[in-house]
């Protein structure tokens, strides 16, 4: 009995130490793998780094990006333009200019000189400037009877007003209801229907949203559609009457699914 106890003792002994060192075995292989691991990831990061002045240099940005960095500025170019001088037209008035509509520059008294002669045949004028000082005529830039440009420096209470024979050039912003997406133009366009727009100076017009709708030309706003109706598209110049048998007691409903059915012994009317 003790032969056999001894001898199972050393099997027992014999076989934690087998577990014992395969366990380390396996530890040292994976010690193996994360040591190859690490370098390779460090040998990666040594290769693909880059200082960090280098990453937020701009002259190194500018050269590596050059082409969409020209993009950028034809586009911001272009947005000034489109939202800034398209809203604008000149006009030629037997009225003084509105307050803020006043042309301010020799220069640009000669290009709305160039532009109106050229968009009315009916209209000529000498775009070789007069410049004055003289308070008995009407200020800025304005337009003698015959064609003769004329910008005046003097501003004072005593400033003559246009008329037929003087006639003002103006600089005038599109109102709401209205805009002007082309550059040097002589008058602004109306919203068509199914648009607004509520602003003044703007380059285009905006869609009427589900749910209301706009009949006229040149509006600053959109209506709601009315109770018994409604419009799930945008843009639209009228709204649609809820199906037979079906009603709406509110109103700016944008879909077919807000007309509920009538009670039984009722009917919708029209």
């Amino acid at each position: 009995m003790l032969k056999i106890a001894t001898s199972n003792l050393q099997k027992q002994k014999q076989s934690t130490s087998t577990s014992t060192s395969d366990k380390f075995k396996f530890k040292g292989f994976n010690n193996k793998q994360n040591n190859s691991l690490r370098s390779f990831k460090l040998e990666k990061n040594r290769h693909t780094t880059r200082p960090t002045t280098e990453l937020f240099n701009p002259c190194t940005m500018l050269k590596k990006n050059v082409f969409w960095s020209c993009l950028i500025i034809l586009q911001i170019i272009f947005y000034c333009r489109v939202n800034g001088q398209q809203s604008v037209v000149y006009e030629l008035r037997s009225s003084s200019c509105l307050y803020g509509n006043t042309i301010n520059s020799p220069s640009l008294c000669k290009t709305a000189a160039r532009i109106i002669s050229s968009s009315d045949d009916s209209v000529t004028i000498n775009t070789n400037i007069d410049l004055g000082s003289d308070s008995s005529f009407p200020i800025k830039c304005w337009v003698e009877d015959g064609g003769a440009l004329k910008y005046n420096q003097i501003i004072s209470s005593n400033n003559a007003q246009c008329n037929n024979q003087w006639q003002c050039l103006c600089r005038v912003t599109c109102l709401p209801g209205k805009y002007q997406n082309q550059i040097e133009q002589t008058s602004c366009k109306n919203c068509p229907t199914g648009h607004f727009q509520s602003s003044s100076g703007s380059g285009g017009c905006s869609s009427c949203s589900s749910g209301r709708y706009q009949n006229q030309n040149g509006q600053a706003s959109c209506k709601l559609c009315s109770a018994g109706t409604f419009q799930s598209v945008a843009g639209e110049s009228s709204c649609i009457m809820c199906p037979s048998g079906k009603f709406y007691g509110g109103t700016g409903a944008s879909t077919a699914y807000a007309c509920a059915t009538c009670a039984d012994g009722t009917t919708s009317i029209r």
